[in-house]
């Protein structure tokens, strides 16, 4: 189980980007909220002056001061590592245990095939990452996370997601929705014809009840598992959702469009190569379209699970 103190210090990669303001002040509201601290770590390009890092983090210090946290500056030499790779090292040396970044969500084959530094973050990091998109409404640039959305899928990946959803959502007095999406039917067979005969049809109905019901268990055993965390949210509420011809990750983000959510955690197997450039993930549907802060957790990359 993830250890009640989570996210006590919190990583923002910082260029004084949009982007990267956007996530500033999500982190520091989180940060304040959580009783934490923050460091904000700019990647230097190459030539860059002492000066001039300083100018670039003065606004995110600003931030921090505001709002009466301890904070952190990192200048880093871009020129040694990737970008991303550089923000994973800095967030493993500082014992951080979240990194908090913005993202440009872009789209296209550039993306498949390039990458963006926020996708490649979440690849390579040793903590969970929360991905922030900038918005164009000023009155929304700092809001309170008060719904949280957790989608679940009996996966231990999204057990964690669960686990790590619950104890957020109590320490910054937020409700949490528990959702599970019932996929569509892959196909449907009718008759078929195999070594010289037909085979009965598909029973479409009986196998959307399969699923329908799975759905539930899964459910069923996250209410479980929630019973027993010793931190409990504001309130809990489960939906089992049919996907109704969306692709899953489009259904999570239309739940949580629903009910007004804050911030969506999912949980990710963090596949790497060409299979995840070119299949993709539902985490990666959800990091890549949400309007809202995705936080993901990775299976393979939790430094504070307990055993």
């Amino acid at each position: 189980m993830l250890k009640a103190a989570t996210f006590q210090r919190i990583l923002i990669p910082f260029d004084g980007s949009a982007a990267s303001s956007r996530a500033a002040q999500i982190a520091v509201g989180m940060a304040a909220a959580l009783g934490g601290q923050v460091i904000f770590s700019y990647i230097a390009p190459e030539l860059t002056s002492e000066e001039d890092a300083k100018r670039t983090l003065e606004p995110a210090v600003t931030l921090a001061e505001q709002a009466g946290l301890k904070f952190e500056t990192h200048v880093i030499d871009g020129a040694t590592d990737t970008t991303s790779q550089a923000i994973a090292n800095d967030a493993q040396n500082s014992t951080c245990d979240l990194i908090v970044m913005g993202t440009r969500g872009r789209e296209g084959l550039a993306r498949l095939l390039i990458g963006s530094v926020a996708e490649q973050v979440t690849r390579v990091a040793p903590v969970p990452v929360m991905l922030v998109r900038p918005v164009k409404d000023a009155d929304r640039s700092a809001p309170r996370i008060a719904r949280i959305l957790v989608a679940v899928d009996g996966s231990h990946p999204s057990n964690l997601a669960l686990q790590a959803a619950n104890d957020l959502a109590h320490a910054l007095g937020a409700s949490l929705e528990v959702v599970s999406i019932i996929p569509d039917l892959p196909f449907t067979m009718g008759y078929a014809y195999s070594d010289g005969g037909y085979l009965p049809p598909f029973d479409d109905d009986r196998y959307a009840s399969g699923l329908a019901a799975n759905s539930q268990a899964i459910l069923s055993s996250a209410t479980q598992q929630l019973g027993h965390a010793a931190l409990k949210p504001v309130s809990i509420t489960t939906s089992s959702i049919p996907a109704s011809g969306q692709r899953i990750a489009a259904a999570i983000l239309l739940a949580a469009e629903n009910i007004g959510a804050d911030l969506i955690v999912i949980g990710t197997h963090g596949r790497g190569g060409i299979e995840e450039l070119l299949l993709g993930s539902v985490a990666q549907g959800v990091m890549h379209h949400a309007n809202i802060p995705v936080l993901l957790i990775r299976q393979n990359k939790l430094a504070t699970v307990e055993t």
